[in-house]
């Protein structure tokens, strides 16, 4: 990852960007709501003006491996020498899976620019799920590659208005998963620590304060800028805490104030960025 933009009005960086990138014909691959719903994908390719050279807007929750063929079809079609995700976890997955296939049928890593309106902060990592449909059951299988991480994520909190409230606050619950397995993944990272201890002070004041006050820019920049917090250069930490142990850490945050919680240090950590007195909890 070379550069994460931010701000509101962020946005208009995009075209210089690709000059940057020295890239001319951008395909956005985003989804059916956003595209159909929002005026946010009329926006993107506005900004782009002639660099447009399309819009995959096909992409379903879980990316479907058909969508993604689809969107490699369409990449190859318009001659697209960079690929632009625009929306959740599931365009950014698709877009980082686009990119590979594109890279295995002897074409190069096309780079990949990001622009997420969720906190799932799947545009800072070179993870991606992709759901198989060949089976009687569909399963959601990982590829890791660093090279179809995005190298430039823009994050415009004015492009976030437009997702209904319950999926960002909701999205925004992903982004403290990703900031307590950090804690307690196993081996010494000092750096992701501090980001995600601070990431998890952010969510905790500024998610309420969203749903409060939805239309804030200023607090869902703040939620963003948790996000990539909390999901830091991931290579230094092992992830998967969550799949065995997401009720232990819920119970934690879930019982902060119980006289008799028995905690760890990593839950002192926690307790103590969020203002708690751990002494009252031993």
């Amino acid at each position: 990852m070379e550069h994460v933009i931010f701000g509101a009005g962020s946005l208009e960086r995009l075209p210089g960007e690709l000059e940057r990138l020295k890239v001319r014909r951008a395909l956005i691959i985003t989804g059916k709501s956003l595209a159909t719903k929002t005026g946010i994908v009329r926006k993107v390719e506005e900004t782009l003006g002639a660099a447009h050279a399309g819009t995959f807007s096909a992409i379903r929750q879980h990316t479907p491996e058909s969508d993604v063929a689809r969107a490699v079809e369409e990449a190859r079609r318009v001659q697209t020498d960079i690929l632009i995700s625009l929306g959740g976890g599931s365009p950014i997955d698709a877009t980082k899976a686009v990119a590979r296939a594109l890279a295995q049928s002897g074409g190069q890593y096309l780079p990949h620019l990001a622009i997420p309106t969720a906190l799932s902060a799947a545009e800072f990592s070179h993870l991606a799920g992709v759901t198989t449909e060949s089976g009687s059951q569909p399963i959601k299988a990982g590829f890791v590659d660093v090279a179809v991480t995005p190298r430039v994520v823009l994050l415009d909190p004015a492009l976030t208005l437009e997702t209904p409230l319950p999926l960002w606050l909701s999205t925004g619950i992903r982004a403290l998963d990703h900031a307590v397995e950090t804690l307690y993944a196993p081996g010494a990272h000092p750096a992701n620590d501090v980001l995600a201890l601070e990431a998890i002070k952010k969510l905790f004041a500024a998610l309420p304060a969203c749903q409060s006050d939805p239309a804030n820019l200023d607090t869902r920049l703040e939620l963003q800028l948790a996000a990539w917090f909390s999901f830091f250069d991931e290579f230094n930490t092992r992830m998967g805490l969550s799949c065995s142990d997401s009720r232990t850490s819920a119970a934690l945050l879930e019982n902060i104030g119980q006289s008799q919680l028995t905690i760890t240090e990593n839950d002192a950590d926690i307790l103590l960025t969020l203002g708690k007195n751990v002494l009252t909890l031993r």
